[in-house]
């Protein structure tokens, strides 16, 4: 199975609103460097029909996917929780090796507003989790850091995810009441080239049962996560430089150059509802879309990149 994935539909006034590249993928076995499950994983979480009163967004990219999360995590007052298989900068450093970033690149030169707004939020004292995938054969040069290590040695808390054998979740979660559910890796790939979907849940009642539903599942997965490998073996400067607590400029990114064919409005449109459901992957998924399936009285558009068959 894949990891834990987020997934959300939406009604409002008899409507289902869907964005499916963000929540219909049926995945192959990833490879075995990111199986880091050590027991048996049971199905936990059954699908959840929520009232709330929410404000909905659906993103896609280039543009507005990445600036609505840049926008979410630079909101955080708390806390942050994110979710994600890996983490590359936006701009590839120039090691040595090529694309290895040093800890001065890493901090000034990656050209990646979110990871900024993220280690800033750790020196203005909010609470960062980051649950994260990683290759266990793929270990960072000598003098060399990833944005996961940089995160855990500036203050934020890393772990290993391990529930399944994959995490395949791009989830970020912040102050407990909005909930950010996307198919997009946080790479230049998936930011600036990709068409990438996704979906911005933001609770505006007194209760957030939406963003409890996903924390809950976050927290299981917190509690059976593994110690992650923080690169290791720098010298006092470098040291310094990643524990360096002053603000972080943020970098400017121009998306004008995404080889997408259509450009999506900005700002996007947002709903307010009533009715979220909301399931998580492997526990509720196939039951949960071939129920959404076998509904449609008059048709189907399916927007994804790929199934593969099914294995036992």
């Amino acid at each position: 199975y894949m990891g834990t994935r987020l997934d959300c539909n939406f009604s409002m006034q008899g409507l289902w609103l869907c964005v499916l590249a963000a929540i219909v993928a049926l995945c192959s076995a990833a490879p075995n460097c990111f199986d880091h499950q050590y027991e048996t994983y049971n199905a936990t979480f059954p699908v959840a029909n929520l009232a709330t009163k929410a404000k909905v967004t659906p993103v896609f990219s280039d543009t507005q996917m990445a600036m609505a999360i840049y926008e979410l995590v630079r909101s955080a007052n708390v806390s942050i929780d994110i979710a994600v298989p890996s983490w590359s900068p936006l701009k590839k450093c120039q090691g040595p090796p090529v694309g290895s970033c040093t800890p001065e690149q890493l901090r000034t030169m990656s050209g990646d507003p979110v990871f900024v707004e993220v280690v800033n939020a750790i020196h203005r004292g909010v609470a960062v989790r980051v649950l994260a995938g990683y290759c266990n054969t793929s270990v960072d040069p000598p003098g060399t850091i990833d944005p996961f290590s940089f995160i855990a040695l500036t203050g934020g808390s890393v772990r290993a995810y391990a529930t399944t054998n994959f995490i395949h979740s791009k989830y970020y979660s912040v102050d407990g009441h909005v909930a950010a559910i996307i198919s997009a890796n946080w790479d230049s790939e998936g930011v600036y080239y990709n068409r990438e979907a996704g979906v911005i849940v933001d609770e505006i009642g007194e209760t957030a049962p939406v963003t409890e539903f996903t924390t809950a599942v976050f927290e299981y997965d917190w509690s059976v996560g593994t110690e992650f490998p923080v690169a290791s073996g720098f010298t006092a400067a470098q040291l310094d430089v990643i524990q360096n607590t002053s603000m972080i400029p943020v970098p400017y990114v121009s998306y004008g150059f995404s080889s997408c064919s259509f450009s999506v409005p900005n700002p996007p449109i947002v709903a307010t509802v009533d009715f979220v459901q909301v399931y998580t992957l492997p526990d509720a998924g196939w039951p949960t879309l071939e129920a959404a399936l076998n509904s449609a009285t008059v048709s189907i558009d399916a927007y994804m990149y790929a199934i593969n068959e099914t294995r036992s």
